[in-house]
């Protein structure tokens, strides 16, 4: 084996149409080793993409269901929904929500509409 068929053989496994188009010229069989190519890298692309971002939807997702089991215990098995989701998206982000203060929530609640007793 030459050294110019190994070098064909690498080409031909790492960008296919240059390896084609080493042996064939720009031919037909040059135009359907492109639409091949493309056909297969492009869904190769999205299945890459897919199989990266699947890991971190799982983790955020069981993330919620232990927040949720950690909230929704036996003692607040009657919660009503709302104040259930808006309790675990204050625990979920809980590094978002150290960032507020309890005496600056209790401000804007305040001034939110007026009370009959002072808060």
């Amino acid at each position: 084996m030459s050294s110019a068929t190994f070098i064909e053989i690498i080409l031909a496994i790492i960008l296919p149409p240059l390896g084609v188009f080493l042996k064939f010229g720009c031919e037909v069989e040059f135009w359907i080793c492109v639409l091949l190519t493309l056909f297969g890298w492009l869904p190769g692309i999205l299945l890459i993409r897919l199989i990266l971002t699947l890991p971190v939807s799982t983790t955020t997702t069981e993330r919620a269901f232990s927040a949720m089991k950690i909230c929704k215990n036996r003692l607040r098995n009657k919660m009503a929904d709302e104040f259930l989701a808006d309790s675990l998206v204050v625990y979920i982000e809980k590094e978002i929500a150290e960032i507020f203060s309890s005496e600056y929530i209790v401000d804007v609640f305040k001034n939110l509409k007026g009370r009959k007793a002072d808060l």
